[in-house]
């Protein structure tokens, strides 16, 4: 064999005498060098699927569940997914919303998947489905929440696969030594369906199943997943969420009609009509309605059952842990050089508390979930927390034994003393509209640095609800600040333009929330600050739970892996050469130093 130095390393370059002999594994017809199980791992994920690998021949075997919280960095260099699914390995998919709420039905006959797939076709639902050692995987995603499991034994020769679970996907292998491949792909894209078109389902004893859902917040795109914060009130529709944040800027003409929806909307979802008319006449008050036509439309709102405008979101939740924290929390005398940190923390946690908490009040948050919440630094949030833990406002509560993240829970003192504020203000299960979590208080740059911060942003949302202009000492009796934090909170907003100071008093420019928005992006220069955080602290958790799965895999498979990630590297950096490229083309093969070869394409 004609040999050719390259490099000083003496890589051997030609057509070897026993080229069918040899270990080669990679596909020349893609230049990239990519195995098969890396190509398709890198196929899914752009579909804004969650990948993971798994042990060669194995249905599982290395750590997953921190899957379920994020996703694996596509490109890193140590942690990506060229050396995560390096060598031989299964391809697994996450099920759930880390992978846009997919869904797969699994089942475990060829008769059963035949059943459904022709289910499937008579109402018009395109197929995507792998072909597995027994039956198939049929792969859906649900367009309104993530899907509950049904386990194997309910439904005859199927379960669903759906929060938190996993399925391996096309080219596994089986421990039976069966391969998973497509059978059927129609369309560029997993359907998306509602739950109620698989209508079809039964159990063994021939009762019909319905789908179970939780709303979710996650959002898919191809190649993105997203985190972002809903309201307390997420089981009501997004019109009446928006009324309720921004209804009383609604000219004549249609505020009477909105303030009927909204109210229909809250009977429905199980709200009292003293909830509703706390929530409402305030909003409605701003709009310009009087109170007599107020308490006359909320009550025909009230006057028979109403039906939800959102009838697959679940009623209010039975966690009272959160309201009563909230509760305490906007009525507390913060004081101190660090207040405005340690309750804009404490909002946080009482967010943390309502998507999470237990039966006993314990919820997980990590500090990056908290960081992103509280628009503050990752240092910051440690600090603060150990603040919150020496006064006796939280208290932890050990570590997830799936993320990792701390478990906190709000104190006896805290629940007790929001439980006193509910008695004495007959305040209602929900939030001052003024204090949604929804408006800028979590999802506004304004919190930032160099822009209002949270000090100014608490005196500002409150402003927002005056009829009248207010004196200083009026809004520090008001929200238990000092008149010289009111006065510097009044003179930053006057720079940048968002009070008018009348003989009487303040009051604030009549802004919507997103002329608020615009305004303040033209006069801060912070804009996008907090995505960038969160993006930040997104690519940490992919790195992280990625520096994992690689860490695992060398362990079991010691030099195979070493081997198989050292391969990949020498043959990209080789593809760096034309000259090589194109002997390769030509049909040639390139000898690595471990002894395997590059095979080029020979036909």
């Amino acid at each position: 064999m004609n040999s050719i130095p390259y490099n000083h390393s003496f890589l051997q370059a030609g057509i070897p005498p026993t080229a069918r002999k040899t270990q080669a594994i990679y596909n020349f017809q893609a230049i990239s060098a990519k195995s098969r199980v890396q190509s398709n791992a890198y196929e899914l994920y752009d579909m804004g699927l969650n990948v993971v690998p798994q042990p060669h021949g194995k249905k599982g075997g290395y750590p997953w569940k921190r899957l379920q919280y994020g996703r694996l960095s596509r490109d890193n260099q140590q942690f990506g997914l060229d050396v995560l699914f390096a060598g031989q390995c299964n391809l697994a998919v996450m099920c759930g919303a880390t992978s846009g709420n997919l869904f797969v039905i699994d089942c475990e006959s060829l008769v059963a998947l035949q059943h459904h797939m022709s289910q499937l076709h008579e109402r018009q639902i395109p197929l995507w489905v792998v072909q597995t050692a027994r039956g198939g995987h049929i792969y859906l995603r649900a367009s309104n929440g993530e899907v509950h499991n049904i386990k194997s034994g309910i439904m005859s020769d199927a379960e669903i696969k759906g929060q938190r679970g996993y399925v391996l996907a096309p080219p596994s292998i089986h421990p039976t030594g069966a391969t998973y491949t497509w059978l059927l792909r129609e369309g560029k894209e997993i359907p998306v369906v509602h739950t109620r078109d698989i209508n079809w389902l039964r159990d063994t004893s021939d009762q019909k199943i319905r789908l179970q859902t939780d709303n979710t917040t996650a959002q898919s795109t191809k190649g993105n997943w997203s985190y972002r914060v809903t309201s307390p009130c997420s089981n009501l529709s997004n019109a009446t969420r928006e009324y309720i944040e921004s209804g009383h800027t609604i000219t004549e003409g249609s505020r009477n009609n909105r303030l009927f929806k909204a109210a229909c909307d809250m009977n429905g979802n199980g709200y009292s009509q003293s909830e509703a008319e706390s929530v409402l006449t305030l909003v409605a008050l701003g709009s310009g309605l009087p109170a007599f036509e107020i308490a006359h439309t909320i009550a025909s709102a009230y006057s028979k059952s109403r039906n939800p405008s959102r009838p697959d979101i679940k009623p209010v939740s039975n966690n009272t842990f959160w309201h009563h924290a909230l509760l305490w929390a906007t009525n507390h005398k913060w004081q101190g050089r660090t207040l405005a940190t340690d309750r804009a923390l404490t909002l946080a946690l009482v967010e943390r508390c309502r998507l999470a908490a237990n039966e006993n009040g314990v919820f997980r948050a990590s500090l990056r979930e908290l960081a992103v919440l509280a628009r503050l630094g990752v240092m910051t949030i440690r600090k603060a927390l150990k603040r919150l833990k020496d006064a006796d406002i939280i208290q932890k509560c050990g570590q997830d034994s799936t993320s990792g993240a701390c478990l906190w829970r709000f104190t006896d003192k805290v629940i007790d003393m929001g439980k006193i504020v509910e008695l004495n203000m007959n305040t209602v299960k929900v939030s001052p509209h003024w204090l949604r979590f929804s408006v800028s208080l979590f999802n506004s740059d304004t919190t930032e640095r160099g822009a209002l911060g949270h000090s100014v942003s608490f005196v500002y949302q409150f402003m927002n609800t005056l009829e009248s202009p207010m004196m200083p000492s009026e809004i520090a009796r008001s929200l238990g600040l000092t008149v010289n934090q009111v006065n510097y909170a009044l003179r930053k907003m006057r720079n940048f333009g968002l009070l008018r100071r009348l003989k009487e008093g303040w009051l604030p420019v009549n802004m919507s929330v997103v002329q608020f928005e615009a305004h303040m992006k033209q006069v801060t220069d912070v804009a996008g600050k907090g995505a960038r955080r969160e993006a930040q602290f997104e690519r940490e958790r992919e790195i992280f739970a990625g520096r994992i799965l690689h860490d695992k895999r060398l362990y079991f498979e010691k030099e195979a892996f070493y081997g198989a990630v050292m391969r990949d590297a020498q043959c990209r950096e080789l593809l760096k050469d034309p000259l090589l490229v194109a002997g390769l083309e030509l049909g040639g093969a390139i000898q690595l130093d471990d002894g395997w070869y590059l095979v080029g394409d020979s036909s």
